[in-house]
């Protein structure tokens, strides 16, 4: 029997997400790993904003999503993700709760666009995107 290995073409993409040029604004940092053929993403994240702790870093995990092509004006490819994260209870210290984090960005093809974020009940909606770096 001949064993048929699953072959993907992984490239690392380091991006942020937010108004980078607004104090106080919250920034999603997303380390992802894309494979081109297939248009399959998977990675994790940090929504960095400044609050006081525990609120300041959020660690996004399990992010799944995948990329499309498209045709719309200079935006080349729309990007879709799905993760969650580990967020203290409001107002304590006892523990954690998991809340849903969804995001959809408009990029071109040197990964610069826009778009938002939403984790819980907050979003984040008509933020630029650019790649950190890109292998």
């Amino acid at each position: 029997m001949q064993e048929d290995a699953l072959q993907l073409d992984l490239h690392p993409i380091s991006g942020v997400a937010g108004n980078e040029s607004v104090p106080g604004s919250p920034l999603l940092h997303l380390n992802l790993q894309v494979d081109p053929p297939t248009g399959w993403i998977s990675g994790d994240g940090l929504q960095i904003q400044v609050t006081a702790p525990p609120f300041n870093e959020i660690k996004i995990s399990n992010i799944t999503g995948n990329i499309r092509r498209t045709s719309l004006g200079n935006y080349t490819r729309i990007v879709s993700l799905k993760g969650e994260a580990e967020v203290p209870f409001l107002g304590s210290t006892i523990g954690n709760t998991v809340t849903f984090f969804t995001a959809q960005f408009a990029i071109n093809d040197s990964w610069t666009g826009d778009g938002g974020w939403t984790l819980g009940a907050h979003s984040v909606d008509n933020v630029p995107f650019r790649s950190e770096s890109q292998s």
